[in-house]
């Protein structure tokens, strides 16, 4: 009877998992039940619905390298990524480290430089692992701390007293994609020429239609692998929430595919609920989604949270036991 429920459930779009109560005995076990009254079970819910999810997407275009020369060394390939922190590519046998620095370095940094892209350099920094203060005021903490990261990717930094621009390669993410490679090993580029394409990113995004009676609870998208967290009107707030959906293998295809078709994902409760499943001729005095059961003899408030296959699950208060309902109810009965 269950895997039958669940693959129904499935269709229906309503999300059951598991069994918190056994199936009620046969009667010459446990009993004869009476007339009117029907046994109840707990499950799981979800509450799983498919939704369109409208997406807004901003081009991070080419990546440019701060130095001609001939490419000695690359790693880049089609659907690889770049990693902040990291070289990927050496130009006339010079390795040159790829940095999410926020605003981009456009002139050399020394002693008398202040500015956005040295607070930039200085959180990229720390979030890589050093602890400097991000003021945006160069200082001998900021110098070493970069000298240090670059004789990491095998650059020789003994002899630096600025930090120089054209030993970096701006990307715009710690981690940032790539759709094209322009460039091979063994060409020869020119100061601001394509080293690659980095795909869009998701600027925002929000359900965009949010379902009627939705059972209350914080709630995530679920694409594929990835699950992030939504707010009350279905938006994604987080950053790193989108940077995170951006990166997952659903959102490169619907990308690729470019057919006008709608990205449907699935909205979920951020942690299943514990509902009792009645018959809808149990529930009674119905006010919005709260109303009343009654079990053996005594009423019970409830608060309706969803239905399907012919059930109502609601939600018992954690001091009522229910095993079973009554369901010859009276026409009109008041709840309460």
């Amino acid at each position: 009877m269950i895997p039958s429920l669940l693959v129904l459930g499935a269709l229906l779009g309503v999300t059951v998992v598991g069994v918190a109560h056994p199936e009620a005995a046969p009667p010459a076990i446990g009993g004869a039940v009476p007339v009117g009254e029907v046994p109840v079970t707990s499950t799981k819910y979800l509450d799983v619905r498919s939704v369109t999810l409208a997406v807004e997407t901003q081009s991070q275009g080419e990546i440019v390298t701060p130095v001609g020369g001939f490419i000695t060394r690359t790693s880049c390939a089609v659907g690889g990524e770049a990693q902040s922190g990291e070289s990927g590519i050496a130009i006339n046998g010079r390795s040159l480290v790829y940095l999410a620095s926020g605003a981009p370095l456009w002139r050399d940094l020394g002693p008398d430089s202040v500015g956005s892209d040295v607070r930039g350099l200085q959180t990229e920094l720390n979030r890589l692992g050093y602890s400097l203060d991000a003021d945006g005021e160069f200082g001998p903490l900021t110098l070493r701390a970069a000298r240090d990261l670059a004789e990491r990717n095998g650059v020789d930094s003994s002899d630096w007293s600025v930090i120089p621009r054209e030993a970096f390669v701006w990307i715009p993410a710690p981690v940032t994609g790539i759709t094209s490679c322009p460039t091979v090993l063994g060409a020869s580029v020119a100061p601001d020429d394509a080293l690659f394409v980095a795909p869009p990113v998701i600027a925002s995004a929000r359900v965009a239609a949010l379902p009627d009676t939705l059972a209350p609870g914080p709630r995530v998208i679920v694409v594929g692998e990835v699950r992030v967290a939504v707010d009350d009107q279905g938006a994604i707030a987080d950053p790193a929430a989108l940077h995170e959906l951006g990166r997952s293998s659903e959102f490169a295809a619907w990308l690729a595919a470019d057919d006008g078709t709608d990205f449907i994902v699935d909205l979920e409760l951020a942690s299943p609920v514990t509902v009792t499943t009645v018959p809808p001729a149990a529930v009674f005095g119905l006010d919005g989604s709260t109303g009343c059961i009654s079990s053996a003899g005594h009423t019970v408030v409830v608060e309706v949270v969803g239905s399907g296959l012919g059930q109502s699950y609601v939600v018992v208060p954690a001091d009522a036991e229910v095993v079973v309902v009554d369901v010859r109810l009276p026409p009109g009965r008041p709840c309460g």
